[in-house]
């Protein structure tokens, strides 16, 4: 195959495209790579909106036209950069506007790293329920199938391919001769919650009560999902009974798709089937009650390495920064993208918790932590055994109390962490490299063609 990578300016979202693009060289297939800087250092020196949206779709028919003339298969680009950079052609005898993309018969992969849910500051909301996310040129990429659903059957998303993240092992690889200094290592992300009352009281159990703490954040998230549901105007009867069950659904089964959640919460109760559909039919709603609910979840990620941290040697990297958490982790702060397997390297395990913005999949870290040739000790997920042979591969905790108790029980076992930390990378570098996810996606969009 032939791709074009269209890659945007950044730090580690553009490092994960540039591994990307190095994933499908090492599948064989041959790259060309264009970059959005240049054009995007154009549309900002333009001085009329209008003068900058010509700019960037006299470009966009360029590259399209380049795409033709040299035999390029298909394009990919990150979350919906190409569409909404290059914007639309307006339809003739007044049909309705394209993607430049469906204008020029061009396909284009959108590789949303994160989902339409939360890119772009809010911007790919214009995108909800129109026919353009439908195009049969384009073609969406997210990491699990709730999330795909979402995007299918709220969002108006047409072709969505659920496929997990996967790993460069060219640049996430064991460290030789560097000794572990900490016992647990994790990568922290920016976007962690203040620790409230119910957490510090918590925090000093052996073994955290967690419904507790998510018990006394459902007021505030059913509050905030009533004023979402407000905003979004009339909804019709009946949606304060769906937003009721929706967050006692979120309380109960917290690691189930939401929508098969909420199929349950209608055949309970017929009479919230109606709202349930209006709210579908008002995507930013569902999108921001949906948020609202699993804010639920969010203080698990920064909770569960405090409390580690209380009973381990535990150092974290990254953006994040623990502000306010009674936590006893040495933080390393930012660390370059090629340098992150050197740093989960001083670790003897390699944390994997989230914040549950979604309800399953993984994220990327799991399978960074597992090429650098560490063990991984990782939320479990739904999907999470389809990816590894938990206890064998990988090691998995449902809650803090289990993270602690998995991970003595590894690190008062040295032959066994080594031997986990091989049969991970050994199923990472077999089944879970950006090579395997290029083939896939070569699969996906080019069909019979």
């Amino acid at each position: 195959m032939r791709v074009m990578m269209m890659v945007q300016p950044g730090r580690n979202s553009r490092d994960v495209m540039l591994d990307v693009e190095a994933g499908f060289r090492q599948a064989g297939h041959d790259v060309i790579r264009w970059e959005f800087e240049p054009l995007w250092q154009r549309m900002a020196g333009a001085s009329q909106p209008r003068q900058r949206a010509m700019v960037a779709a006299s470009v966009g028919k360029e590259v399209c036209t380049r795409v033709h003339s040299e035999g390029i298969d298909f394009t990919i680009a990150m979350w919906a950069n190409g569409v909404l950079t290059f914007g639309l052609v307006p339809g003739a005898e007044g049909r309705p506007a394209t993607s430049i993309f469906e204008w020029a018969k061009v396909r284009h992969v959108l590789f949303w790293l994160d989902a339409p849910h939360w890119a772009h500051q809010g911007d790919a909301t214009q995108l909800y329920r129109t026919p353009i996310v439908a195009e049969p040129s384009l073609f969406h990429v997210i990491n699990n199938e709730g999330l795909a659903r979402e995007m299918r059957e709220v969002m108006g998303f047409g072709q969505v391919l659920a496929r997990r993240y996967g790993v460069n092992p060219e640049v996430f690889k064991p460290w030789p001769g560097l000794a572990a200094a900490h016992d647990i290592v994790f990568n922290l992300g920016a976007g962690d919650p203040e620790p409230t009352d119910a957490i510090r009281r918590e925090l000093e159990s052996d073994d955290p009560d967690l419904d507790a703490i998510r018990r006394a954040s459902v007021d505030e998230a059913r509050r905030r999902m009533g004023a979402a549901a407000a905003e979004a105007g009339d909804l019709g009867p009946g949606v304060d009974g769906l937003l009721d069950a929706w967050v006692a659904s979120q309380i109960e089964r917290p690691g189930t798709p939401l929508l098969d959640r909420l199929a349950v919460v209608a055949e309970k109760d017929p009479g919230l089937a109606a709202p349930l559909e209006a709210v579908k039919r008002t995507p930013t709603a569902f999108v921001q009650i949906a948020e609202h609910a699993r804010s639920i979840e969010r203080w698990r990620r920064a909770f569960t390495i405090a409390y580690l941290s209380r009973h381990f040697n535990c150092a974290a990297f990254g953006a994040g920064d623990l502000s306010g958490w009674p936590h006893q982790a040495k933080l390393y702060g930012p660390s370059p993208y090629h340098g992150m397997s050197r740093v989960y390297g001083l670790g003897r395990i390699g944390l994997n918790a989230m914040r549950w913005q979604d309800d399953g999949g993984l994220n990327i870290k799991p399978f960074e932590i597992t090429a650098s040739g560490r063990a991984c000790l990782c939320d479990r997920r739904g999907g999470l055994a389809d990816l590894f042979e938990i206890g064998t591969e990988i090691a998995a905790f449902g809650s803090p109390g289990e993270a602690r108790r998995v991970a003595a029980e590894l690190l008062a076992s040295p032959v066994k962490l080594a031997a986990m930390a091989e049969a991970g990378r050994a199923r990472t570098l077999r089944d879970h490299t950006w090579a395997r996810w290029a083939d896939d996606i070569c699969d996906f969009v080019m069909g019979g063609a």
